[in-house]
């Protein structure tokens, strides 16, 4: 069995290989301004407007937030912008105070958005929603401070949404409890079924419904057997994010090998047995 667990949570209640970062106080976000005010500048911005008031628009928010440009102020002049990564680029960033009591990066779904929370004193950065949520991943961010439609995402969140694992630690003594779900989800079911059959190394995985004794909790419990690496196999389940939140469930992920014992639960690959 290969000694890996990860688990991908949901949402709404740093630095890349490329890029090195480092981050700095800005001054604390104005109140929230009037929903009537916020007029969206932008598709990213309407998705983000429907997610407040309708959590059924949240899948199309967060779908849109990894493939559109996102800004994050730095102190860097106005003049000095940065719109692509530079490896022999250091990266200043700013932080500011977050509603938990923590601090994250300031990031804003359009340039505009950042002279109207903090002037015109700092210049930006722009990447795609990817790059810049991976470069501010271990801080978190909060998207839009200081305007009505924002939403502050912890580094937890970030990871959950960019698909990165979560390591959770199995003692000796913990029985994890299996079973097949009374109501299939047959969102989740479909959206895992199809990514993994993208690898053909994958020889079979299961979907089951888990509940840890030790912290009374339930999760999805996905059994994936192949002899490839999981690094390799996580970068498939990224894109589900939206589809596991909406179950109301986080999704744990288990790696083992081919020749364990049978899984159990819904089988999701190979979809039949003949």
């Amino acid at each position: 069995m290969k000694k890996l667990f990860g688990s991908l949570g949901k949402l709404f209640s740093s630095a890349s290989d490329d890029t090195s970062a480092t981050t700095a106080p800005a001054p604390d976000a104005p109140e929230h301004t009037s929903q009537d005010r916020f007029q969206p500048l932008n598709m990213l911005e309407a998705r983000l407007a429907y997610a407040m008031s309708d959590p059924q628009a949240r899948r199309g928010f967060t779908e849109a937030l990894l493939t559109e440009s996102l800004y994050t102020p730095t102190p860097d002049a106005p003049d000095d912008n940065l719109t692509d990564t530079d490896a022999q680029r250091s990266v200043r960033l700013l932080h500011v105070n977050t509603p938990d009591g923590g601090t994250a990066v300031p990031v804003f779904t359009a340039q505009e958005r950042i002279a109207e929370v903090y002037g015109t004193q700092y210049g930006y950065i722009s990447l795609s929603g990817r790059d810049l949520l991976e470069m501010v991943a271990d801080t978190g961010a909060w998207i839009n401070p200081g305007l009505d439609a924002s939403v502050h995402f912890s580094a937890s969140a970030i990871a959950d949404l960019l698909g990165v694992p979560k390591s959770r630690t199995i003692t000796e003594d913990t029985t994890i409890q299996l079973g097949t779900p009374q109501r299939e989800p047959t969102e989740l079911i479909a959206a895992l079924q199809d990514a993994l059959s993208r690898e053909p190394r994958i020889s079979e995985a299961w979907l089951a419904l888990a509940h840890w004794p030790t912290e009374d909790k339930y999760a999805w419990y996905v059994d994936i057997r192949s002899d490839l690496q999981p690094s390799d196999i996580q970068p498939l389940l990224g894109h589900l994010y939206p589809v596991i939140e909406e179950t109301g469930l986080p999704m744990d992920v288990t790696y083992n090998s081919p020749d364990e014992d049978e899984g159990h639960g819904i089988r999701l690959i190979p979809r039949s047995v003949h």
